[in-house]
């Protein structure tokens, strides 16, 4: 209300009509899901930068497979969602871990061995522990997704990632 001369008068300003609201939320959805893609990319950068470390921080590199990110995707689900995808068939077990076979299920012999030969080690103990042991999980996606959480993701959109 705006008193005019002694007397009120009802004062209303349009500041957007409904068209321009419209066309305003469907620039900021567009903003959004474009940012979205900014960071799964970013965040991809990340699995492939932890992938190639140990959780003890050192290298976990073996044949460079999970470090070359063109081994890796990220497909759009639906409008926000972002999936990281891994064409490295053993790049689970790797995040994950295994857990100890049966004899009616063994672990394959021919990538143990190998892995052996270009390490120079015996073939048959490193099967014969993953066989009775499993494998120890190294959750490098895990760290990666932990350290996207903790970024200023407005500040991000806007114009970088904070160093974390």
């Amino acid at each position: 209300m705006a008193t005019v001369g002694g007397s009120q008068t009802a004062f209303e300003v349009v500041v957007f009509t409904d068209a321009e609201l419209q066309n305003i939320l469907k620039s900021g959805k567009k903003m959004i899901s474009e940012g979205m893609n900014q960071i799964a990319d970013a965040t991809l950068a990340k699995v492939v930068e932890e992938s190639q470390k140990r959780p003890d921080g050192k290298s976990a590199v073996d044949q460079g497979f999970l470090h070359n990110s063109g081994n890796w995707q990220t497909k759009k689900e639906g409008e926000w969602n972002r999936r990281i995808i891994s064409l490295v068939e053993h790049a689970v077990y790797v995040q994950e871990g295994t857990k100890p076979r049966t004899e009616m299920n063994p672990p394959p012999w021919g990538p143990i061995a190998a892995w052996a030969e270009r390490h120079h080690l015996p073939p048959f103990p490193i099967w014969h522990s993953i066989a009775h042991k499993g494998t120890k999980a190294n959750p490098f996606a895990t760290r990666a997704i932990d350290w996207m959480k903790q970024q200023d993701l407005a500040g991000f959109l806007k114009g970088g990632l904070t160093n974390g």
